[in-house]
Order: structure tokens, then C-alpha cells, then sequence
């Protein structure tokens, strides 16, 4: 909390230091919501759109929809912001879940500019041998799949 208020007071004056210190409260407490909220916007702001992805993903993991199973979040290409989240969900067995439910969800939860501007509903996440989300795959996927729309 206090590395998030010093955060804050610095946001103006210097935003490296600023940035240095959110991301420290971030780390130390990931479920804390101004400093997540904070850590994405200078994230974002730096161009840094796969490490405000994972931060979606930990505060997900914190605070888990009850009907999503899992969830990866993905920076895929955007004409006007170069890359934007994309959330691969997959649902609970025998639950239903729409793009709207986890919109309303996450709006009080996260950031604006961290929510996904799309959603894919998924069987599963690919992993690596090591049990990790595979990303790279889920990027070749829906990245292909974002420009043919």
C-alpha cells in the first residue's frame, strides 16, 4: 500500500520511478487493486502489452470466475494501438458463459484499458511440456484469425 501511494505521488514528477515502484507493489501484492490498476495503465502506456496481459491473467487467478476454468490473455495486432488484449476462456464443464458475463465481470475488477477488446471461447490452452500456457500458439492462431476479419 505504501509503495502504491508513493507510486502515485510520483506519477507526475517522474514516471520512471513511478513505474519502478508500482510494478515493486505489484509484485508484493497482486491482488491489491489501485496498484494493479496503476501497473497497467504505465504498462500500456509504455507499449508493454503482454506484461499488462499477465497482470490481467494473476488478478484472474486471484479472483476467479466461477464459471471459467481458465483463461489466457494474449497481446494480438491492432491497427490504431499496434497490439491489444485478446482473453482465450475456457469454460467450466456444463456452465455457459457469454463475452457480456465476462465483460461485467471484470469492468469492476481491472483497468478499462486492460480489458480485452475480444474474447474466444476455447476447449483448452495448448501447454508446453513443462505444464505453461503455450502463448505463442494462441497468438499464431487468433492473430491470423483477427486479420481475416
Amino acid at each position: 500500500v505504501l509503495l502504491t501511494a508513493r507510486a502515485q505521488a510520483l506519477d507526475e514528477i517522474d514516471r520512471d520511478q513511478a513505474r519502478k515502484l508500482i510494478l515493486e507493489a505489484v509484485k508484493l501484492a497482486p491482488d491489491l487493486v489501485p496498484a494493479a490498476a496503476m501497473a497497467g495503465r504505465r504498462l500500456a502506456e509504455a507499449g508493454e502489452q503482454r506484461k499488462a496481459a499477465r497482470s490481467l491473467e494473476e488478478a484472474w487467478k486471484i479472483n476467479p470466475h466461477p464459471d471459467i476454468a481458465e483463461a489466457a490473455v494474449i497481446a494480438i495486432p491492432h491497427e490504431k494501438w499496434v497490439e491489444r488484449p485478446l482473453a482465450c476462456v475456457v469454460v467450466r464443464p456444463g456452465a455457459e458463459l457469454t463475452r457480456e458475463a465476462v465483460l461485467a465481470y471484470l469492468e469492476p475488477r481491472v483497468a478499462k484499458w486492460w480489458l480485452p477488446d475480444a474474447y474466444e471461447f476455447i476447449d483448452q490452452i495448448p501447454r508446453t511440456s513443462t505444464g505453461k500456457f503455450l502463448k505463442s500458439k494462441l497468438r499464431e492462431e487468433f492473430a491470423a484469425r483477427n486479420r481475416a476479419r
